[in-house]
């Protein structure tokens, strides 16, 4: 595919969402990133391209320039809700917590059963110290998808906090059983263990 790729006769404009989707389907993000900033000043790219550079410079936390993008994306396709989830985490990431709530209950407002909107939301609730609703938001995410590691941690998190250590220890050991390479709950199982 490269080959042809780079065989192509035809306008940059046309070849570069191409370039972009290929090195998405690698990981390729550092690449990703370099061709954005080679083509940036003479290109818009459209909403999945948008989409594409904005994953790639929130891997290489560059949370301004993700969000950029992101919402580029999201200008184009304002429905489209992992658009907004990943607008929600560069504003997460960005410490604009009311902007980023605001984003993830935009997306639970078009569709409850996001998963990913719950944890985020639950998440930015702990961060202005709102526990209750945090736990609230882990455990909706939880009980659409048992198996989503990062609510279960989350949620483990709130109940070392409430001083419930065992129960914590239990969430984070069954992450440990479907995820043994789990650098969160490891670190997590590490702490608890020194309480």
């Amino acid at each position: 595919a490269y080959y042809y790729l780079e065989q192509s006769t035809e306008k940059e404009a046309l070849v570069f969402p191409v370039r972009i989707h290929y090195l998405f389907s690698k990981n390729d993000f550092e690449g990703i990133v370099a061709e954005a900033k080679k083509t940036a000043a003479d290109y818009e790219p459209d909403e999945w391209t948008a989409y594409r550079i904005g994953e790639a410079f929130l891997q290489q936390s560059d949370f301004q320039l993700a969000l950029k993008y992101f919402s580029l994306a999201e200008k184009r396709m304002p429905l489209h809700l992992d658009f907004l989830e990943k607008k929600g985490i560069a504003l997460m990431a960005l410490k604009r917590i009311r902007e980023a709530k605001d984003t993830f209950l935009r997306v639970l407002s078009e569709n409850p059963k996001r998963p990913v909107a719950l944890c985020n939301l639950g998440y930015a609730e702990a961060l202005t110290g709102n526990f209750p609703e945090a736990e609230k938001r882990y455990d909706e995410a939880i009980a659409l998808d048992p198996d989503y590691a990062q609510a279960v941690i989350n949620k483990a998190a709130i109940l070392a906090l409430r001083g419930e250590i065992n129960e914590a220890q239990r969430l984070l050991i069954n992450v440990l059983r479907k995820e043994p390479e789990n650098k969160q709950a490891l670190e997590g199982l590490k702490r608890l263990a020194q309480n």
